[in-house]
């Protein structure tokens, strides 16, 4: 059985959880709450290799941060300096920071996922990118799975499982959605950038419904004027 690259980052592992339970195919995180998740892992990614620290609500880049493993400088590059946490997700979350194509590029440069070339109608080129190693995503599943549950001895497990709280992912990322009870709403307060990873998602949210109000009352008073 192929194992997935024991050099994986945790925003790797995040966006391979998201693979199809069938097809095994992963595709570039999309929607409001998994790209903030995504980028709420970037984050921790970079606290663990001393790329960057927390200071108060603050993220502080540490000058060194561009000799991190790619793809953090790639992703860094898009952040200030010093920036409170949950707009440093934003950042790494906006289309433009493209979070999702250097995760899938360097999964695929490491060997966890597989491109694959193909034509939409035969004209419009696209890529797909496929899970080399099934059996090892589903046992990551199933390893936060068991941290939503409850405490395990399982610090990577317990931190992706903070994640998919903070963003309500568990279909998303074919989690069980029964294993997360009280312990599994817990996590989210227990880790500072799954706090401001919830915040940025609920601010979004708020954002998307009040741009959507304002549009749908500018069509009434259209409709209402013709």
């Amino acid at each position: 059985m192929v194992s997935l690259p024991s050099s994986t980052l945790l925003a790797e592992d995040l966006l391979l959880m998201t693979a199809h339970p069938i097809r095994s195919t992963v595709r570039r995180p999309t929607g409001l709450a998994l790209p903030r998740a995504v980028a709420g892992a970037v984050v921790h990614d970079l606290l663990t290799l001393r790329a960057a620290r927390l200071h108060g609500g603050l993220l502080l880049l540490a000058a060194g941060s561009a000799t991190a493993p790619r793809p953090l400088p790639d992703l860094s590059a898009r952040l200030a300096t010093e920036q409170p946490v949950d707009r440093a997700i934003d950042a790494l979350a906006a289309p433009r920071a493209r979070s999702g194509q250097h995760l899938l590029r360097s999964l695929a440069d490491g060997g966890a996922v597989v491109r694959r070339d193909r034509r939409l109608f035969g004209v419009v080129p696209a890529a797909s990118y496929e899970v080399t190693a099934p059996d090892t995503v589903q046992a990551l599943r199933a390893r936060v799975a068991a941290a939503l549950r409850g405490p395990v001895d399982d610090a990577r497990a317990t931190t992706l499982a903070r994640l998919v709280c903070a963003g309500d992912l568990h279909h998303r990322v074919a989690v069980d959605t029964g294993t997360a009870g009280r312990h599994g709403r817990s996590l989210v307060a227990q880790d500072p950038v799954a706090t401001a990873v919830a915040s940025a998602i609920r601010r979004a949210r708020r954002d998307a419904a009040t741009t959507g109000a304002v549009a749908a009352t500018a069509g009434a008073v259209a409709a209402a004027g013709s």
